[in-house]
């Protein structure tokens, strides 16, 4: 017997996936809650110095279940502080 796709439709909802927020630094809009992944991509550094903020209690992790963790963009984005120029 030939192998069947499962159709896994899932019911669409009218909620965004997450919410934005506007960066007074470029102007863009980002979103609101984004993956370890995507932060440390964003910024430039390793998933594991993300996780390290999470850890040492600068950034708040949002956990969803086992896999999924959440932060929120602003909160890393408040981490990096501009480095002041003599």
């Amino acid at each position: 017997m030939p192998a069947t796709k499962r159709s896994g439709s899932r019911a669409s909802s009218s909620r965004p996936l997450a919410h934005a927020h506007n960066d007074a630094t470029t102007g863009s809009v980002a979103p609101e809650y984004e993956s370890q992944q995507q932060a440390a991509a964003r910024w430039g550094v390793s998933v594991d110095t993300v996780r390290r903020l999470i850890s040492d209690g600068r950034v708040t992790g949002y956990r969803l279940n086992a896999r999924v963790i959440r932060v929120r963009a602003a909160e890393v984005d408040a981490c990096f502080q501009p480095i002041a120029v003599r």
